[in-house]
């Protein structure tokens, strides 16, 4: 046996050496030598029977094919004179300095001289097609380490031929115009010794990072040697006017790769920013200083300094406290042609404040004037008043329900002796003092008169973006000479709720009692809803299952929207399938919650649901008449008809009955199986145990030497490998009726050996880069290169077990097969603030290590609605009917990855409840992180009858904007003036209209 305490010492010292000098890689290893140094204080354990679907690993070496699902088991026993329970962790690597599987299991509590064995399942799986893995297995001051002693085989790619349109793209630069769409080739060669298809990927960047692929392949199923020419089409019609791009074809697990670099050019018009101004004088060389309330002016000159006619999308950023963004887009210019782009209604808002940024941009050239632009008061001004509907916020406490259409105004008089504007800032939030703001608005007045006062009108915006359900909501107005701040006084209330009851599991009251199901058991859980409120609704239900409910990370999050109902109506909610990817674990909390736009109500049983083990059976004493096949070898007659018996054991907490799979052959592993026989025991009760005999199976066998015998649940294999011998019947024929031949003695068969190769995160190869929350595949090709088939098992970690450790057993590989072994959705609870991850996969002989980068999601903000230019969040506008006026709404991706987004506008009339009278969808183009947009929509007037009060929002699934009241519609004869700032809709109308918008998003 290779295990003992030098060993231990000496494994332990070079692992842990091995680790603090990579330092992040460093897994559980370091606990082992804490361990180990106090083994004197520890209950002693002792391992033995290392095996890998039944082959000794200390013995044999083994080949398994790449993505094999094989089972590694070890027997612990408690060696200790007191009862106690075993960590037992399990390494697989090539070398120390090359491990790749980590994974650890506790035994039950064993008394002294009580055996265990421990099945590590899903550990080779995922491990790449490579040579001599180590097996190493450590419990308490005991290890058993199986040096070289699993290889696992696997297809391999060789590129050649990277042409455009015929163009050897290594060999020669190419030019295109941009919007050209022409085809990429290249030549795919499967090098490897397995037969497979292969995945591809093609980048095109100008820094090599090949971020964001833009074309996905997979070839046919290539035979070694086999070369197939791929085509990427619709590849470059989106290539931004540039030069040196890099083109690069890999396989999608990184194993092989072609680069042609600074080869591709994109030709088209290219801008060029000049002479940022604000009313005439230079931002980038002067310090400006305007009035607050004042609408100045900002221009830029835009030169198309390329080859080609094209617009230019320009971009407007004043950055301060808060950003006011603005985008404007050129008309059509000649190469050499320049335009001056001037924006305005924007500087009427900023409040008073030193050095604001001004910053303008198109997609090939900025411009950025910092701490450039001071706002001082414009009159001295004097706040007074502050007031909800009537309410002085700062003498009495408030409380408005959510989504009620409240306003809140503050009298603003001019207390100085020159007319002039101020610019009113409105904020709402639960401790404005420390920042906290969850509502901002800025508002200029009109220019008032010395002593002229005027009141000023804020609405509430409600959600995720406003003001939510809670107590103590500060209140403030500012201008530049004066504040008002009403500490602590405004409660939002939830209003009326719906109502839940009778929350159930198969019948059964979580409430009201402890329920126990089996792991993998499907059963429903369902809810009774009833609307309490005087109008027709429907409600969104959403079930958590967690240990702790009240933490985000819920093990299931599923949800469902009811049936519309009327007052006093009741409907049962039902979730199915659930519950069957529970592990095992006590004390599970169901909680169902209930919302209607903003009401909610929730209802939350904790601890009430456990998931116990199912059934699980255990092998012991495989006999031929009474002889231990696994112990000894057993000879008998050709024709003889012998028994094989075996010891089933429901060593699980469940009873159930086992179907039990005999196989008699001389390669077994190999798919060689002269006798196949399967028994279905009665159900076993927890603990007890049944003789299964299998009568009549021998007689059939040819006289030969080292068969094997293997018996196996779905729970546990045993594989008594060239364990029976059958000799040739005298009696028949014999050897001319003289002494038998002696048997030629068998020659030493090879055992089953594992490679890994083809290691795919996310179809991406071995260096990938996903959105967080992408719940992506990790695959990897296991191939058997060892001499005969066996088990193999892949183990797949991402920061060395600590985001994600999960295993796989491979049955039964011959020699030279290879699978894939695929572990599916295991990145989706990643956050990107930890990126980058490692990303190991391990089988019996062989690992191999990836890295995985997690960016932020893309996330759209929305600025600037605007109606023929007026800001719609600001002032009302009016329009004549069948007008051909457009809307605007500029749109930034605030997130971390480049991505489309589509943009909605809703136009409501007097009854939201009716829907929307418009609803449009518009498309952005791909935006990069921080890229601006203005999306129009067009063409909307024409179905809006003759009305006031027209509520108009667009949303995104990010973020949404709603105006209230905002927009008229006269006849053709009647008057097109913007007026003054409307009075707010009815209660019903913020409700609806925020509630489908949040329903939307």
């Amino acid at each position: 046996m290779k295990h003992n305490r030098q060993l231990r010492v000496f494994f332990v010292t070079t692992v842990v050496f091995m680790f603090a000098a990579v330092g992040t890689a460093a897994l559980a290893v370091p606990a082992i030598a804490d361990e180990l140094e106090d083994a004197e204080d520890s209950p002693e354990a002792e391992l033995d029977n290392l095996k890998l679907d039944g082959t000794d690993l200390e013995a044999n070496d083994v080949t398994i094919v790449q993505d094999a699902d094989v089972n590694i088991t070890v027997e612990v026993e408690n060696v200790d004179d007191q009862a106690a329970e075993f960590d037992v962790q399990f390494w697989m690597g090539q070398d120390p300095d090359k491990i790749t599987v980590y994974e650890s299991k506790t035994t039950n509590k064993l008394e002294p001289g009580e055996t265990e064995k421990v099945t590590f399942t899903e550990v080779t799986d995922g491990l790449a097609a490579a040579d001599d893995y180590d097996v190493i297995v450590q419990a308490a001051d005991d290890v058993i380490f199986a040096e070289d002693t699993l290889d696992v085989e696997g297809p391999q790619s060789e590129f050649s031929n990277l042409e455009l349109d015929g163009t050897d793209l290594k060999a020669e630069d190419v030019t295109i115009t941009e919007g050209d769409d022409k085809e990429i080739t290249v030549e795919v060669e499967n090098v490897g010794d397995q037969a497979g298809d292969i995945d591809l990927r093609l980048g095109i960047d100008q820094n090599a990072s090949f971020t964001a692929p833009v074309g996905f392949k997979t070839t046919s199923e290539l035979e070694p040697g086999e070369t197939e020419k791929v085509t990427f089409t619709g590849v470059t019609d989106g290539l931004s006017a540039a030069g040196d791009y890099n083109v690069r074809v890999s396989d999608r697990p990184w194993t092989g790769s072609i680069l042609a670099e600074d080869t591709l050019d994109v030709e088209g018009p290219q801008s060029e920013l000049d002479n940022l101004e604000l009313d005439g004088t230079d931002l980038e060389a002067k310090d400006v200083t305007i009035t607050e309330g004042s609408d100045e002016e900002i221009t830029i000159n835009v030169t198309n300094a390329g080859e080609y006619t094209g617009d230019f999308d320009v971009h407007l950023h004043i950055l301060g406290d808060r950003r006011r963004s603005l985008t404007a887009t050129t008309s059509e210019l000649e190469p050499g042609e320049t335009e001056e782009v001037t924006f305005t209604e924007i500087t009427e808002f900023l409040p008073v404040a030193d050095d604001y940024d001004v910053e303008v941009f198109t997609s090939d050239d900025s411009v950025l004037a910092e701490d450039t632009l001071d706002v001082e008061p414009g009159l001295e001004s004097e706040l007074d008043n502050l007031e909800l509907d009537g309410t002085d916020l700062e003498a009495n406490d408030v409380t408005i329900t959510i989504g009620d259409d409240e306003e809140i105004t503050v009298n603003v008089t001019n207390a100085g002796d020159q007319a002039n504007k101020s610019v009113v800032e409105f904020r709402i939030g639960q401790n404005i003092s420390d920042g906290e703001v969850d509502w901002y608005r800025s508002m200029p007045t009109s220019e008032l008169e010395p002593g002229e006062t005027e009141e000023m009108a804020f609405d509430i915006r409600y959600g995720l973006f406003g003001v939510r359900v809670a107590d103590d909501y500060d209140v403030e107005m500012s201008t530049g000479n004066d504040t008002i701040l009403a500490e602590d006084t405004l409660d939002v209330d939830a209003g009326t709720v719906p109502a839940i009851d009778n929350l159930e599991l198969g019948g059964t009251d979580l409430e009201a009692n402890n329920v126990t199901i089996t792991e993998g058991d499907n059963e429903e859980i369902t809810v009774e809803v009833e609307n309490v409120d005087d109008q027709v609704s429907e409600f969104d239900v959403f079930l958590s299952i967690a240990q702790d409910i009240h933490d985000e990370q819920a093990a299931v999050l599923e949800g469902k929207t009811t049936s519309e109902l009327e007052p006093g109506e009741t409907e049962k909610v039902t979730f199915t399938e659930v519950t069957d990817g529970l592990a095992v674990a006590d004390d599970y909390g169901v909680a169902v919650l209930v919302q209607d736009g903003y009401a909610d109500e929730a209802v939350a049983a904790e601890d009430t649901l456990d998931v116990k083990p199912g059934p699980e059976s255990e092998f012991n004493n495989l006999e031929l008449d009474g002889t231990d096949l696994e112990a000894e070898d057993v000879t008998i007659t050709e024709g003889d008809n012998e028994e094989i018996t075996v010891e089933v054991e429901n060593v699980g907490d469940q009873a159930d009955e086992f179907d039990i799979d005999l196989m008699i052959g001389q390669d077994i592993s190999g798919g060689d199986i002269d006798v196949s026989e399967g028994k279905t025991t009665g159900e076993l009760e927890s603990g007890e145990t049944a003789e299964m005999t299998f009568t009549e199976i021998t007689d059939g066998l040819a006289a030969a030497d080292d068969y094997d015998v293997k018996v196996s649940t779905e729970d546990d294999v045993v594989l008594a490998e060239d364990t029976l011998d059958v000799e040739a019947d005298e009696d028949d024929g014999g050897n001319g009726g003289g002494s038998p031949s002696p048997s030629p003695s068998p020659s030493p068969s090879p055992d089953p050996e594992s490679e890994l190769a083809n290691l795919d995160i996310a179809g991406e190869g071995d260096d990938a880069t996903i959105t967080e929350g992408d719940d992506e595949d990790v695959s990897i090709d296991i191939e058997n290169v060892g001499g005969q088939g066996g088990m193999f098992t892949v183990d797949l970690f991402i920061d060395n077990g600590e985001e994600v450790a999960v295993s796989q057993d491979v049955d039964d590989i011959a020699d030279g097969e290879e699978v894939t072994v695929t572990f599916e959705n295991v990145t989706g609870d990643l956050d990107a603030s930890d990126s980058p991850f490692d990303v190991t996969v391990e089988a019996d002989d062989d690992a191999l290590k990836g890295d995985l980068e997690v960016d932020a999601s893309p996330e759209l903000e929305l600025t600037d609605l605007k109606l023929a230019g007026t800001d719609l969040e600001a002032e009302d506008v009016s329009i004549t009917e069948e007008n051909d006026s457009e809307i605007t709404v500029d749109v930034e991706n605030v997130g971390g990855q480049a991505d489309d987004f589509d943009v909605e506008l809703f136009i409501y009339g007097d009854d939201p409840a009716d829907g929307p009278e418009i609803e449009q969808t518009e498309t952005t183009d791909e935006l990069a992180p921080g890229d601006t947009e203005t999306v129009t929509f067009t063409e909307f007037a024409d179905d809006l009858a003759v009305a006031d009060s027209y509520d108009v929002a667009v949303s995104t699934e990010d973020d949404d904007i709603l105006t209230e009241d905002t927009l008229d519609v006269e006849e053709e004869d009647g008057d097109d003036g913007i007026p003054g700032f409307g009075i707010a809709a009815a209660v019903i109308a913020v409700f609806i209209a925020t509630v489908v918008l949040r329903y939307r998003n």
